[in-house]
């Protein structure tokens, strides 16, 4: 099929990703050929989903001037699959703004704390108005591809629709601030571009929402601005739970014993504990586990970006057990903030809660 007669088609939309190789050759290697078309692939889904638009992606014959993928979007409706080939065009072509970010946020840090919680505030504030921006948008093409397919069933008119007037569809320009906002768009692209770092005979790429693109449309990274596209995995600020809760699964009864097991808030996580006087407490096995026995601690969550930018919890530390308590009853009471060993010891059973092992029983003898 030729691309005039592709162009035909109602509902198509289309991208091109032209390598320019050094040697004016049509041969590259195809483990790095095959690593970009999976990210590029990867990056089309992701803007898809994000816009809400239904696509099933085709690949073309490559072709020459270097070496040329062609990818043809196929769907219900042209508008949203034209808009995603240029959004896309886009997203690989754009300064990394997120670099600029970081300058600007140090040299605030630089100039004094309120100018930094200001930043703050505001980036809050732009992560709200970009997640209000993509509602906007799929609402905007949801209506258009309503009236585009006359005999379609409309949903129903929703205080959203009714005051939603849409004279021109959505462009580029108007998308493109919250997509490069989306942190796993981010990562995506910079895997594309960190793929091409190791391989010397690309000399550039072009991005262009259509096969046979005019000068202007095409746009062109040359080799030595890729690097301005590669983030790296960020280690995070970690979060602090002051009284978490964990069910003991599988405690450590020995020192340096490794990471224990537990569940906390539905799901099974493995954890150390820092927590000197406790861990002694449980060596010295003055402490039993038992079926439901939960710590109240204060536990920190190390978060970290994962290869596609999620955000994922990577390591968990229980820095303080301020009591632990079993299903019956039984509670352990940690004085705070700790003095030493002595301020602990081993106290009666409480009545109220029936047969306690007073070795999990423990109080301060000066309360």
């Amino acid at each position: 099929m030729s691309i005039e007669s592709e162009e035909s088609l109602p509902a198509q939309g289309q991208l091109l990703v032209h390598f320019f190789l050094e040697d004016q050759s049509h041969v590259m290697d195809a483990l790095v050929l095959h690593a970009c078309e999976g990210e590029v692939l990867a990056l089309v889904k992701e803007v898809g989903k994000q816009l809400g638009i239904e696509l099933r992606i085709e690949s073309r014959a490559y072709g020459e001037g270097g070496l040329e993928v062609y990818l043809n979007f196929i769907g219900k409706h042209a508008v949203s699959l034209t808009l995603l080939g240029g959004v896309v065009t886009g997203i690989c072509s754009a300064t990394v703004w997120m670099r600029y970010q970081s300058k600007l946020l140090d040299q605030q840090v630089e100039m004094n704390a309120f100018a930094l919680e200001r930043d703050k505030k505001l980036s809050i504030q732009q992560i709200e108005l970009n997640d209000l921006n993509l509602k906007k948008t799929r609402l905007e093409l949801k209506k258009l591809e309503q009236e585009a397919a006359a005999d379609a069933p409309r949903l129903p008119a929703t205080g959203s629709t009714l005051s939603l007037h849409i004279d021109e569809p959505p462009t580029v320009e108007a998308v493109l601030p919250a997509l490069l906002g989306n942190r796993r768009i981010i990562k995506l692209r910079s895997q594309f571009y960190e793929s091409l770092l190791g391989y010397s005979k690309v000399s550039a790429v072009g991005f262009a929402p259509t096969h046979k693109p005019q000068p202007e449309q095409e746009r062109i990274i040359k080799r030595p601005s890729f690097e301005e596209f590669i983030v790296r995995l960020e280690e995070l600020e970690p979060t602090r739970i002051e009284k978490a809760e964990i069910e003991i699964i599988a405690p450590v009864l020995i020192r340096d014993g490794g990471k224990w097991r537990g569940r906390f808030e539905g799901r099974v996580i493995s954890f150390l504990i820092s927590d000197d006087l406790f861990l002694a407490k449980v060596a010295q096995k003055r402490v039993k586990f038992q079926n439901g026995t939960t710590l109240v601690c204060r536990l920190m969550i190390h978060l970290r970006e994962d290869d596609a930018g999620n955000i994922e919890p990577h390591d968990y530390v229980v820095e303080d057990v301020h009591s632990h308590h079993a299903r019956s009853g039984e509670t352990m009471v940690r004085v705070t903030p700790p003095r030493n060993k002595a301020d602990f010891v081993v106290a009666e059973p409480r009545k109220d809660v029936g047969t306690a092992d007073p070795q999990m029983v423990l109080e301060d003898p000066e309360g």
